[in-house]
């Protein structure tokens, strides 16, 4: 059996309108408001109220066709990022190793491993400026 709470409740959640109701609680609905009519016309009346002022926000279902059509029209991928991009960030990495190496060369290294060694020695010296710590 429906109480005032629970009908209360009931249209709170889903309005005045009996066809919005779950059919599982509509039957005991309409039995209230049969059972207490001023009592549910009271409720009734501030859900009719409160619905109208929401139903110019409902928005139409949506077709699930159109949103199809709309879908396949896409290109299935679009890249984020410009194609020059990829191209740039290797020519960056390039260009950093090449002065890395000739920079290590122009030092005095005579084998790659010195190379190596000269041409990363400044990455200390760099961070220790940076972070305002002695070169370790």
């Amino acid at each position: 059996m429906m109480d005032a709470t629970r009908f209360s409740d009931l249209i709170a959640a889903h309005g005045a309108e009996p066809r919005r109701w779950p059919e599982a609680d509509r039957a005991e609905a309409l039995r209230f408001i049969a059972a207490h009519p001023e009592q549910a016309e009271t409720l009734l009346a501030e859900a009719r109220a409160l619905d109208a002022a929401l139903e110019p926000a409902r928005s139409p279902a949506p077709d699930a066709s159109a949103f199809t059509v709309r879908l396949m029209a896409r290109p299935a991928f679009a890249p984020a990022v410009p194609r020059w991009a990829g191209m740039a960030a290797a020519l960056a990495l390039a260009v950093g190793l090449g002065a890395g190496w000739t920079g290590a060369a122009l030092q005095g290294g005579e084998t790659a491993d010195e190379y190596y060694t000269l041409a990363f020695a400044g990455l200390e010296e760099a961070e220790a400026a940076w972070f305002g710590e002695e070169a370790l």
